[in-house]
């Protein structure tokens, strides 16, 4: 008797890790392609038809399409916090500069940590501030990520950025742009100067501090 017919059999593409929705967290997978070949006693002999790829999970065999490895949560942490990064550090040289004074890495790389909640900045964090924008490139990165910012943690980047030094037209000028650039009201803006100008600093740095992300609990503005 001739033994004859089909089945499928799951080609190997490749192997990694990957951030599994299910699992929710980093897990190995296998990168799958089922193809259906047609057998003489059990013997693969033609290519019959081949199917969409798939990633299985080999911690809870959960199976996901191919888009599932661009998703990676901490990927996205990362690239957020080193942008805010660059935000805070270039704004903060800028408003230096204004001040007259000037800031070395180390003490913005710990402000920064301080407005995110960081115990260490991200790989490469500090390349992003360590040399100065012009004033023009400062503000269109400040428009290009202040989204990532609520409306408390665009104030908290204007109140660290000027710290304790007496407000100047100057520096009250430049912040009023820093602050329209993440895309907040004159009169917001305003209020948030005439609260520098009002409390002392010793008691701005008994506040909160932590800048809070969209997509996480955000103090009211």
């Amino acid at each position: 008797m001739i033994i004859w017919g089909s089945y499928a059999m799951n080609k190997k593409l490749k192997t990694g890790e990957f951030y599994c929705p299910h699992c929710s967290n980093p897990r190995n997978f296998v990168h799958k392609r089922p193809r259906r070949w047609g057998h003489l006693y059990w013997i693969p002999l033609i290519l019959m038809d081949t199917y969409d790829s798939y990633i299985e999970c080999q911690a809870c065999k959960k199976t996901f399409n191919e888009q599932v490895l661009d998703h990676d949560p901490r990927r996205a942490k990362a690239a957020a916090e080193t942008n805010l990064s660059a935000l805070i550090g270039q704004v903060m040289i800028h408003v230096a500069h204004a001040q007259k004074t000037e800031l070395s890495a180390p003490s913005i790389a710990m402000t920064i940590k301080d407005v995110l909640g960081l115990e260490k900045l991200p790989p490469r964090a500090e390349e992003t501030f360590a040399v100065p924008m012009d004033k023009t490139a400062m503000l269109d990165l400040v428009r290009e990520h202040a989204g990532l910012l609520t409306a408390k943690g665009q104030e908290i980047v204007l109140v660290k950025s000027v710290g304790a030094i007496p407000l100047t037209p100057e520096v009250s000028g430049l912040v009023g742009e820093i602050g329209a650039a993440m895309g907040m009201t004159a009169s917001h803006v305003n209020g948030v100067l005439a609260d520098l100008a009002q409390n002392p600093p010793a008691l701005r740095l008994a506040e909160p501090t932590a800048a809070p992300s969209q997509g996480q609990p955000a103090a009211s503005a």
